[in-house]
């Protein structure tokens, strides 16, 4: 058993809220937080699934597991699309009013500490990129296989990359594009790895950013 197949199965002994947010647009989306025990205030980790995950596939919710684990809430939520089974919305609009939600509901939680690490993975991590740039609350960033490979492929869609001073972290399933090569010698905040096999990874990584801030 990895130890992402594990990690999952601790969630079920952890305090978990299911919530029913209203977007910018009126929509009701779908979010739950699972917390460690106690009562102290602690840093999010809000994870953005890809285009055809949700927040019960692995991909997710091993990262969820690893940052409740290591002392943090993890935030996770379906994107509408799924919800659906439609398609994401032109220019990503519908996402990033989801995500926009899910931050503004955490601003007022009673055990957040005020440190938010964002994770997203494929489609997500544009969505997280976009809001992490918009926010200077969020003090790094985590990208899971992001779909730009090109050098410019990620200046169109990481724009602004190569100025950020906040940590950013790149996990590819293999060696990074020409692109990220390119963005982590253009920005020292942009670092590379490998994912490798286990999907938590990203989840530890998100933490060790916490522990700089």
């Amino acid at each position: 058993m990895t130890l992402a197949a594990v990690l999952v199965g601790l969630t079920l002994s952890w305090p978990q809220e299911t919530l029913v947010l209203r977007t910018g647009d009126g929509a009701l989306l779908g979010a739950w937080i699972d917390k460690p025990a106690g009562s102290d205030p602690v840093p999010a980790v809000v994870v953005c699934p890809g285009e055809s995950g949700d927040r019960t596939s692995p991909a997710v919710a091993s990262v969820a597991a690893a940052a409740v684990a290591g002392g943090a809430m993890a935030v996770t939520f379906d994107w509408l699309f799924v919800v659906k089974s439609s398609r994401p919305s032109v220019g990503l609009t519908v996402e990033l009013d989801s995500l926009a939600t899910v931050l503004g509901h955490l601003d007022i939680h009673p055990r957040w500490d005020g440190r938010t690490v964002l994770v997203g993975q494929g489609l997500g991590a544009v969505v997280a990129y976009r809001q992490f740039a918009a926010r200077a609350r969020v003090v790094g960033l985590v990208l899971v296989d992001p779909p730009a490979t090109s050098p410019a492929e990620v200046r169109r869609t990481f724009p602004g990359l190569d100025g950020e001073t906040r940590p950013v972290r790149l996990l590819s399933s293999g060696p990074p594009s020409p692109g990220w090569a390119q963005a982590t010698t253009a920005s020292g905040a942009v670092q590379a790895a490998e994912l490798g096999d286990d999907p938590a990874k990203a989840g530890q990584v998100a933490l060790d950013l916490l522990k700089e801030r």
